[in-house]
Parts: C-alpha cells; sequence; structure tokens
C-alpha cells in the first residue's frame, strides 16, 4: 500500500503535509519557488505523525523514515547512509 496515495500532485501534496507538517522556506529553502508551491493548498498541520502512523515501528526506524523523507532534498539521507542507518 503506497504511503501517500495520491490521485494527482495536490493531493500528494496535501498527503504528504498531514503526515510530515507543512513545508516551508525554513526546512525547505527555495521551495516557494517550485510550480506548485503556491498553489498547494495545503493543511496547516505543524507536527510530524510519522510515529503515529507507524507505532510499532522502533524509534531509529521512525529516524530512518524521517531521514528519508525530508523535504529538502540536500539535507536527505542517501542511500548508502540509510543502508549504513543503526
Amino acid at each position: 500500500e503506497p504511503l501517500f496515495p495520491g490521485k494527482n500532485e495536490m493531493e500528494m501534496l496535501d498527503l504528504i503535509a498531514e503526515l510530515l507538517g507543512n513545508f516551508n522556506e525554513r526546512i525547505w529553502p527555495g521551495c516557494s519557488s517550485l510550480p506548485l508551491a503556491n498553489a498547494a493548498n495545503v493543511p496547516n498541520q505543524q507536527f510530524n505523525y510519522l510515529k503515529q502512523k507507524f507505532p510499532r515501528t522502533s524509534s531509529s526506524g521512525v529516524d530512518l523514515l524521517n531521514k528519508m523523507l525530508t523535504y529538502d532534498p540536500t539535507k536527505r539521507i542517501t542511500a548508502e547512509e540509510a543502508l549504513n542507518h543503526e
């Protein structure tokens, strides 16, 4: 089952923001210049709910998910780093 089963880009952005919290210039510099950033009607959601979505996942597992799903691609974990994550 997909983590973000949106039917289009706008719906995907909504689902991502609902789970990970809103994206903004502070956590993702340059995001406001992306094509859909200003058109997106993402919910005003300030918190990350990965732990609640995956309650049986260890703290290390939630940390890995957070690093893999980081909005800013320059700060996102690499495949090699993910494989070596503890």
